[in-house]
């Protein structure tokens, strides 16, 4: 027996089985992806109490553009795909999970020297804001800066996706990316910055899905990160 989706389509499901969709579907969905990312932080990254900055990092890293461009009115920041995030054969995971947190004018510097171009590089950071005033016209009070510095020198602004990636500064989400489809061989260096923390310290998260250069003689769990002062 075939069963009809609302949304069109025959499918082999059996008598007892139909198919559904919209956020009814996708709530269920994405809770099940949230317990393995929790489990694969706690069991095997030796995280045992994986923040929802990390977890949602983890989420929007592994998104997958639909075909409207990222990020999107329409899909937000794609289909998630958490096997993108998740280390496998094709690609590695770093991941820093802050719990002090960030007061402003300080920085966090993490430094990735052995960078593959066979496969994309994409940084996600999330933080857990403070909650805004109820009515407020700008809802995001602690504002955190990511930035990437290529091989060569060229500089990417987190959520400025237009060329030449680095015109323009985030200071109304409290989630920021870059992502390099084809990026070029070698160190990378990942920066983040409190623009202005009136309620300090701010912890956040950053998650890099990446390939590491075949021989390389560090793991992706070693690559440096340190605090500047300024």
């Amino acid at each position: 027996t075939k069963n009809m989706s609302q949304f069109g389509g025959n499918y082999n499901l059996g008598p007892n089985y139909s198919t559904c969709g919209g956020t009814s579907m996708a709530t269920p969905h994405i809770a099940g992806l949230v317990a393995v990312l929790r489990e694969f932080y706690k069991t095997k990254a030796g995280i045992p109490n994986p923040s929802s900055a990390l977890i949602k990092a983890s989420l929007i890293n592994s998104a997958v553009d639909m075909g409207f461009g990222l990020p999107s009115n329409l899909t937000g920041w794609g289909r998630v795909n958490i096997s993108r995030v998740l280390p496998s054969s094709g690609n590695n995971l770093f991941v820093k999970d802050i719990t002090i947190g960030l007061g402003t004018g300080k920085k966090m510097l993490c430094t990735m020297p052995y960078i593959d171009n066979t496969a994309p590089f994409k940084v996600t950071l999330v933080w857990s804001d403070k909650e805004a005033a109820v009515g407020a016209v700008k809802t995001l009070i602690n504002d955190l800066n990511l930035v990437v510095t290529n091989p060569t020198g060229i500089i990417y602004n987190g959520n400025d996706f237009i060329t030449p990636f680095n015109s323009a500064t985030d200071s109304i989400n409290n989630g920021e990316q870059v992502s390099i489809p084809n990026p070029t061989t070698g160190r990378y260096m990942l920066l983040v910055s409190a623009a202005n923390v009136p309620f300090p310290g701010q912890p956040y998260a950053i998650v890099v899905s990446f390939k590491q250069q075949p021989g390389a003689p560090i793991t992706p769990s070693q690559y440096r990160c340190i605090n500047l002062r300024s």
